[in-house]
């Protein structure tokens, strides 16, 4: 069995079709709202480090009825930093093989990767942060383009970058 973590300073909300309430957990974990009005209600709770929560079943507090009503909800770790990552998928236009791509943090660290036949590259396990990419390629104006690595983004991420030729020299 495992232990329930008590969660105090969580924000709790109960948004209705005609009235508001929010509240802070105790040191307990514990909240307790009081002379609530007649509504329908959506249940929301936030944490820090946790998945935000929303009730999966509306609220109903019924007039002229006691309504007590007590939930006991876990809310969900968000993963740890270190295992936020996403896979970076790099296609390049035109599809040049045996390219080679670097991909650099913010701290200067540098990875490469090397374009397959069809002109893509894949760097798997990017941890979240910031990123410059680099292409040079023979023919091709050199390329550089800031990136963000983010839970926001799709994973894989895909990105397409679009080379320039370099005009004939005479």
């Amino acid at each position: 069995m495992t232990e329930t973590e008590i969660l105090p300073n969580s924000t709790v909300i109960l948004e209705g079709r005609k009235c508001h309430y929010e509240g802070t957990t105790d040191t307990n974990g514990n909240i307790v709202f009081t002379d609530l009005a007649p509504d329908t209600y959506t249940l929301l709770i936030t944490h820090t480090g946790h998945k935000d929560y929303t009730h999966p079943e509306p609220i109903i507090i019924k007039e002229d009825k006691l309504n007590k009503i007590q939930l006991n909800i876990e809310l969900e770790k968000l993963e740890e930093v270190s295992q936020q990552k996403r896979t970076l998928n790099i296609q390049l236009n035109p599809p040049l093989e045996d390219v080679e791509i670097f991909l650099a943090n913010s701290g200067g660290e540098e990875i490469s990767q090397t374009t397959n036949d069809q002109g893509q590259a894949t760097f798997p396990d990017v941890p979240y942060g910031n990123y410059n990419i680099n292409i040079e390629a023979e023919d091709y104006e050199e390329y550089s383009q800031n990136i963000t690595v983010n839970r926001t983004n799709n994973n894989p991420r895909q990105i397409t970058i679009n080379l320039t030729h370099l005009p004939e020299q005479l």
